[in-house]
């Protein structure tokens, strides 16, 4: 179920903020979200190409979990369907539409998370 047509749910982040003073909190988060996407992706195609099924279900249940909580839908909404896949005992190959889709919305995903920190850390202009 998709529930924001962008890589990320902004929605989440507002929770977030909303109990961060200073926003670094939120900012470490986003951070180390951005510093364990490619590690993790890693992690998905290497079990694949392993034809380890039960690494690939963990893989991709580690990074649903991780990018549901930031509020990177679109990802976790994949990853939900290749550890459905691997999961089910079935031949591995039934993952690969979805793994062919996870690095995209792993990339759409950092680089969206990037800008809204990059803005956030903007001074406003001064009007004058």
């Amino acid at each position: 179920m998709q529930r924001d047509s962008g890589p990320i749910d902004f929605s989440r982040l507002k929770e977030m903020a909303g109990i961060d003073d200073d926003g670094g909190l939120v900012e470490q988060i986003i951070s180390m979200f951005v510093d364990s996407v490619p590690e993790r992706l890693a992690a998905l195609h290497a079990a694949r190409t392993a034809g380890d099924g039960h690494a690939l279900t963990h893989a991709a249940h580690a990074l649903k979990g991780s990018a549901s909580n930031i509020g990177a839908n679109q990802l976790a909404e994949i990853c939900g369907g290749i550890e459905q896949h691997a999961g089910s005992g079935g031949p591995l190959h039934s993952a690969d539409a979805e793994l062919a889709r996870v690095d995209t919305a792993g990339t759409d995903a950092i680089n969206t998370l990037r800008l809204y920190v990059s803005r956030r850390a903007t001074p406003p202009r001064s009007a004058g």
